[in-house]
Parts: structure tokens; sequence; C-alpha cells
């Protein structure tokens, strides 16, 4: 994933300006703002998870509507069979 990747790459920077200068008043408040930048990351991903399950609930409860459609025929075939025994 591209934003695990970029993610990964801003801490490792942070980390190493802040053995580099540590006496730079700057480098705390960036680093607190990557944390609070990767938090709300992965409360937007959660948020989007949750919205992909909760569609796809709503999609599977219209089985002949929406992006996943099942034919109905086997119940029409099933009804044949008995009447056919």
């Amino acid at each position: 994933m591209r934003t695990a990747e970029l993610q990964d790459e801003l801490w490792s920077r942070a980390v190493a300006f802040g053995q580099e200068t540590p006496a730079i008043p700057t480098a705390a408040p960036f680093a607190q703002a990557l944390i609070q930048m990767f938090e709300v990351n992965s409360r937007r991903v959660a948020a989007l998870a949750f919205a992909a399950v909760f569609h796809l609930i709503a999609d599977l409860d219209r089985p002949d509507a929406g992006f996943l459609t099942v034919s109905q025929q086997s119940l029409p075939d099933l009804q044949t069979r008995w009447h056919r025994q």
C-alpha cells in the first residue's frame, strides 16, 4: 500500500532529523504532527471499511438489484422438482 510506504518514509526521516539535531525545538512538534496525521489516516481507513461492509450488507439484502445480483432461478427449479416426485 502506497500510504504505508509514505508514512514509513516520513517517520524514518523524522527520526533521523531528531537524532541529527536534537536541540532544534521544531523536531518534537513535527513528530507530534506526524503521529496525529497517522491517527487521522487510520480513522479514515476504518470509516471507509465500515462503510464498505455496510454497503455490502445492504446490497446482499436485495439479491435481484444492486452491485451483486443473485439469480432466483434455483427456487422455481426446486419447486418443479418437488412437484415431479
